[in-house]
């Protein structure tokens, strides 16, 4: 049972992670920051 338990834990911890990032994922695409086309410039210009 403890192992199950374990398990169980780990699951929902990354099924939260994994919520998450898709969800700033979503928010970001619907909603584009400002900042994101400064920083391409800013890694293109680097290059």
């Amino acid at each position: 049972m403890k192992f199950l338990k374990e398990n169980a834990v780990e699951i929902v911890v990354i099924l939260l992670a994994v919520i998450v990032l898709g969800l700033v994922q979503y928010n970001e695409s619907q909603n584009p920051k400002p900042e994101t086309p400064d920083l391409q410039t800013q890694i293109q210009s680097a290059q």
